[in-house]
């Protein structure tokens, strides 16, 4: 079986929840990977104010965000 590894780099607010005006959203990212019955999980920090549009970029220093 194939091993791959996946390393989350930026993501991009294409539409925030609601109408624009009335406030930003605080997304945070869950990460779950099974590796042959090994099941882990990760959660990125909480980023804020982020609006319709946004890119923003993970912490990827010491292979995190890495599943």
């Amino acid at each position: 079986m194939p091993n791959y590894t996946v390393k989350v780099l930026k993501f991009k607010a294409v539409d925030e929840s609601g109408i624009d005006w009335t406030g930003s959203d605080e997304p945070l990212w869950v990460f779950t990977a099974n590796a042959g019955g090994r099941v882990s999980t990760s959660r990125s920090k909480e980023f804020g104010d982020v609006d319709t549009g946004d890119t923003l970029t993970f912490d990827a220093t010491d292979e995190r965000n890495t599943v």
